[in-house]
């Protein structure tokens, strides 16, 4: 039995993009699978008698502008399908998108409602595209509609551009709420609620449609930027948080969990969680992920307790976790917030499994905006590096000393940087000239990202490579060495420095290890170990075998067959490997 969608649409003017969409959603639609509802909020450019003039739309032609919300609610009202779709004018659709969007709507009982990405939206839901063209976005989709199983994330809204629902579930949980009128954060508002009520907001990102973008409020642009500072407060006062705010998924930090298994059972814990965008992002990305939060907002921590184990705390209160109960402890844009961020921090650490680590932001005040400002006699700011809410301020060097208190180790930073102008790039200039010339990024870098292992993560690794020179060896400490190598906190000379402090067989181990990392692609690993135990003994034959092999793979000839042609016994395999060395040598 095929699933009947009701496509509502709100007309008001733009006749010719509402007859392009149409014209998609006739051409990339089955047949007999969706019912056209047109509500039009009084145009006046022709867009009614047209819409009179189709047989195929279900029109309501109003005679005032009632304004998106209501417009949907009046669609929805008449709509006969299993699923609501609600549709921007402003869209044109393309191959496959309704029936994606219902195979993934349909994939999981709690799912409510699905959305596409595209080229021009909010909410992490555009991508890069490369037409320019409606007929190249046409060929770019065809290629990018495709089923995936897992091309999809979990998100805490969904923008109505485009917004296919369960019929059943808004009448749950009611239509959308007519005071956003005439239209913004009503889709924020629906999705807060789908979510409150226990259901899944899933973004396809195997699903491409075209949208124009903001036709109706493109030209009245200050009377846009009115509304939506108006309608976010309407939501505040209704929810207590700010909706973008406090969806915000920073990706950056996401980026730094790195399991060497995808589907490992990582358990997360956020400080400052809101309502949780990027704990679903971790979920997203990490099926298992165990996700732990703790947020001061009773009414975000309420939403993210729908999907999180949430607590309403101060971080800077005593917390009552088990000892060495998280894989990761994240703390995005908090330190600077707190009281005695050091105290939190050793706090923190004891947190940490001995695998563990620690994955911060932080904004650096030696920026330098902040030196420009001060220059000019000015501080605080209402956002920022300088937002009047923060309590303390670092620098490199600072931050790096309150992370070697806790006694964290392998301690990593990456600079966040912004777009610099001409002038501010001489600015630096000066400021380099009255410094030193060392310190010239960190006059760039607007905010740090920090990752900092557990205390105990050099006796950690240090105990699994221990057992890879006994019997003990198994499949687990292999797994916690790939973990920790995989995000790259652990070097060469990391495990070189560990080896040679253990009562061990150093060749065989490092040798092991090479093998391990090559085959699991952790290539900047491999030719230090083997270097490092040639320096044991120059004439090992194992060693001598590795290297020459792993550089004959890395297309490096020259150096492969020095070490090859050094194996004091070579046997028919060897000698057939310099062979072919020799002849790719030749070759190329």
């Amino acid at each position: 039995m095929k699933i009947l969608t009701s496509i509502i649409i709100i007309t008001y003017n733009q006749l010719k993009y509402t007859q392009e969409c149409i014209a998609s959603i006739r051409q990339y639609t089955e047949a007999g699978t969706y019912e056209l509802i047109v509500i039009d909020n009084n145009s006046t450019d022709g867009t009614q008698e047209w819409l009179s003039s189709q047989q195929d739309i279900l029109s309501v032609l109003n005679t005032q502008n009632f304004g998106f919300p209501k417009g949907c609610n009046q669609g929805i009202a008449l709509a006969k399908g299993e699923t609501v779709l609600l549709l921007n004018n402003d869209t044109v659709v393309t191959p496959r998108w309704l029936e994606l969007l219902l195979e993934r709507l349909y994939s999981d009982e709690c799912i409510a409602a699905v959305g596409p990405v595209t080229n021009n939206m909010s909410n992490y839901q555009q991508i890069q595209v490369p037409y320019k063209t409606i007929d190249e976005m046409i060929t770019f989709a065809d290629q990018y509609n495709k089923p995936d199983d897992d091309a999809y994330e979990y998100r805490l809204r969904l923008m109505g551009f485009c917004l296919l629902m369960k019929k059943q579930i808004i009448e749950q949980i009611g239509f959308l709420d007519e005071r956003f009128s005439p239209g913004n954060y009503e889709d924020d508002d629906l999705s807060y609620r789908i979510i409150e009520a226990g259901y899944h907001l899933v973004l396809c990102k195997n699903v491409f449609i075209h949208h124009y973008g903001s036709v109706s409020f493109g030209a009245q642009n200050d009377k846009y930027t009115a509304l939506l500072k108006k309608n976010k407060q309407k939501f505040i006062e209704k929810w207590g948080f700010e909706s973008g705010y406090s969806s915000f998924i920073r990706n950056d930090i996401i980026q730094l969990i790195n399991p060497y298994d995808k589907n490992s059972s990582i358990r997360v814990l956020e400080i400052g969680c809101a309502c949780g965008g990027t704990l679903l992002g971790i979920k997203s990305k990490y099926r298992n992920a165990e996700l732990h939060g703790i947020e001061i907002n009773k009414a975000a921590a309420i939403i993210a307790s729908n999907f999180a184990n949430v607590r309403i705390a101060n971080v800077e209160n005593q917390l009552d976790y088990p000892p060495k109960h998280f894989d990761y402890i994240l703390l995005p844009d908090v330190l600077e917030h707190l009281t005695d961020p050091w105290n939190v921090l050793r706090n923190l650490v004891v947190y940490l499994k001995d695998n563990g680590k620690i994955i911060a932001s932080i904004p650096n005040v030696m920026h330098y905006s902040v030196l420009k400002e001060v220059l000019n006699g000015r501080w605080y700011k209402d956002s920022g590096i300088m937002d009047n809410t923060h309590l303390r301020f670092f620098t490199l060097h600072e931050i790096d000393k309150m992370f070697r208190a806790t006694g964290c180790q392998s301690v990593r930073y990456h600079g966040n940087t912004l777009t610099i102008n001409d002038e501010d790039q001489r600015f630096v200039d000066g400021l380099v000239q009255l410094s030193q010339p060392e310190l010239r990024e960190q006059f760039i870098v607007y905010q740090y990202l920090v990752e900092a292992c557990s205390p105990h993560f050099d006796s950690f690794l240090q105990k699994c490579i221990e057992r890879f020179d006994a019997a003990a060896q198994n499949e687990n400490d292999l797994i916690n060495l790939l973990d920790a190598t995989s995000d790259g906190n652990v070097t060469s000379d990391n495990l070189i420095s560990i080896i040679d402090s253990l009562p061990v067989n150093r060749i065989k181990i490092l040798n092991q290890l090479a093998v391990i990392f090559y085959n699991n692609r952790h290539y900047n690993l491999v030719i230090p170990l083997l270097q490092h135990a040639l320096e044991i003994d120059n004439l090992d034959e194992d060693s001598l075998y590795n290297l020459g092999y792993f550089l004959y793979r890395a297309s490096e000839y020259e150096l492969s067959l020095y070490y090859l042609e050094q194996i004091p016994n070579k046997d028919q395999d060897i000698n057939q490997l310099i062979i072919e060395v020799q002849q790719n040598k030749l070759e190329n």
